[in-house]
């Protein structure tokens, strides 16, 4: 009774070999979850990009006119045109949870982490001047501000 008990065991224990339909309906299966993936990423991909196009509607919509209109009127004051750059780009930035690293022309002590150097040599906590924002999001580095000596 132990030997057939014991050999029972091993035969449980032993690797099941799949037969041709098991692995014909794995490899479907697996193929099917691979387009699947495919569709999702694709599918991911549009509402991204439907997202920042709303979000840069106003921009999109007109820029070129205003553009076309600085061209053909030489006089016109381009400051007229900032808020039509501005505020969709501001809005999509804080959408993304992406912040400025201070603003240009800001004086603050140097910080090599954040701070690229466009000249000079400098000490950290030496005052610079902001020329070009850098930016971070959350804790993430993406751009660090280009600065020069005060």
């Amino acid at each position: 009774i132990i030997n057939n008990n014991s050999s029972k065991k091993d035969n449980i224990l032993e690797k099941k070999e799949l037969t041709s339909q098991e692995i014909a309906d794995l490899q479907t299966e697996y193929q099917r979850l691979q387009n699947q993936l495919e569709n999702q990423e694709q599918q991911l991909l549009a509402q991204f990009q439907q997202s920042s196009l709303q979000t840069l509607e106003s921009l999109l919509i007109q820029f070129p006119t205003a553009a076309k209109k600085a061209k053909e009127n030489r006089q016109l004051p381009a400051a007229n045109i900032i808020p039509l750059i501005e505020k969709p780009i501001t809005r999509l930035l804080q959408e993304w949870g992406i912040i400025p690293i201070a603003e240009v022309g800001a004086e603050l002590p140097y910080q090599p982490e954040i701070h690229q150097l466009i000249e000079g040599n400098l000490q950290p906590q030496e005052k610079v001047k902001i020329r070009y924002i850098g930016y971070r999001q959350g804790d993430k580095l993406l751009y660090r501000a280009k600065v020069s000596p005060v």
